[in-house]
C-alpha cells in the first residue's frame, strides 16, 4: 500500500558521532516549487455538469451501482492516508449524489466527515460537511442538492487548505479524481457504451497538476520504489484520455490504471 509505506518512511535513526569528530553542518532542505492552487485549474468540477453528462449517456444508475460498493476507512491517524481516502469517498459521493439511496449517501458523507475530523477535529471542512448532512436529512430533490453542492465550489479548495494545510490538497484531489474516473469508466463498461468518453475524461490540466506534484514536492515524500510506477500510470492515463474517440479497450485500461492506484490506498 503506497500510502502506508509513505506513512512509515520516516528519516533513518541518526548514527552516533565520536566526540573527537567534527559535526558536519546539516544540508539545506531541498525546496521545489509547486503551486497547490494554480489559477485556472478546476480541481473541483461542477456536479451539475457531471450529472448532466452522465444522464445524457444513460450512465447515472450504472455509476451509482458501482459507487455503492466503495467504502474506505478514512478516519486514520496518518493525515496523508486520511486525506487520500477521504478524497476517494468524495469521488464516489460526486458520482452517486443525485441518484443513490439516501441512506447510502448519508453513510458516505459520515465517512467523509470522519476522515476530515481525523485530520483536524471540527475544522472548517468538517463544518461544511455537517451543513451538507443537514441538507441531506431534509431529503432534497436531486437538482436542489447538486446546485447546493456546486454553490460551494468557489471556496472548496480554500476550505480544505484552511482545514489541514495545503499539503493535503493534492492528496484529497487525487483520491477524488481517481475514484470518480474508475467509477465512470466502470459504468461505461457495464453499460457497453463508450460514446463521448474522450470528452468525459480528457482533463489535461488536471493530469499536468498531478504530474507536476509527483515531479516536485510529491517526489520528496513518496518512496522512490513507488514513485516510478505512479508516474507511469499517470502517463498511461494521459495517453488513454487523449484518444478521440476512446475505444472500449482504452476505457477498460483507464479503469484498470485508476483501480491499481486506488488499490494502493
Amino acid at each position: 500500500m503506497i500510502l502506508a509505506l509513505l506513512a512509515c518512511s520516516g528519516e533513518p535513526e541518526p548514527s552516533v558521532v565520536p566526540a573527537d569528530q567534527p559535526i558536519a553542518e546539516p544540508a539545506p532542505a531541498r525546496t521545489q516549487a509547486f503551486d497547490y492552487q494554480p489559477e485556472g485549474v478546476e480541481l473541483v468540477p461542477s456536479l451539475v455538469e457531471l450529472h448532466a453528462a452522465l444522464a445524457e449517456r444513460g450512465l447515472q444508475d450504472a455509476a451509482a451501482r458501482r459507487a455503492a460498493t466503495i467504502k474506505y476507512k478514512p478516519d486514520v491517524v496518518v493525515a496523508n492516508i486520511a486525506a487520500a481516502r477521504t478524497g476517494a469517498e468524495l469521488g464516489a459521493f460526486a458520482v452517486e449524489a443525485s441518484v443513490a439511496d439516501p441512506a447510502i449517501v448519508a453513510e458516505r458523507v459520515a465517512r467523509i466527515r470522519a476522515g476530515l475530523d481525523s485530520i483536524a477535529p471540527e475544522g472548517p471542512a468538517s463544518l461544511v460537511v455537517m451543513e451538507i448532512e443537514e441538507e441531506l436529512a431534509a431529503n432534497p430533490d436531486p437538482a436542489t442538492l447538486l446546485a447546493s453542492l456546486d454553490a460551494r465550489r468557489p471556496t472548496a479548495t480554500d476550505t480544505l487548505v484552511a482545514h489541514g494545510g495545503q499539503e493535503i490538497l493534492p492528496l484529497v484531489a487525487a483520491g477524488a479524481w481517481l475514484q470518480a474516473y474508475a467509477l465512470l469508466a466502470g459504468a461505461m463498461l457495464d453499460a457497453g457504451t463508450f460514446e463521448g468518453a474522450h470528452s468525459l475524461f480528457y482533463r489535461p490540466q488536471i493530469g499536468e497538476y498531478f504530474a507536476e506534484y509527483t515531479a516536485t514536492v510529491g517526489a520528496e515524500v513518496i518512496p522512490g520504489g513507488l514513485l516510478g510506477p505512479l508516474e507511469v500510470n499517470l502517463q498511461t492515463m494521459k495517453a488513454l484520455t487523449h484518444s478521440d474517440p476512446m475505444s472500449e479497450d482504452e476505457v477498460r485500461k483507464l479503469e484498470e490504471a485508476c483501480s491499481e492506484l486506488l488499490g494502493m490506498l
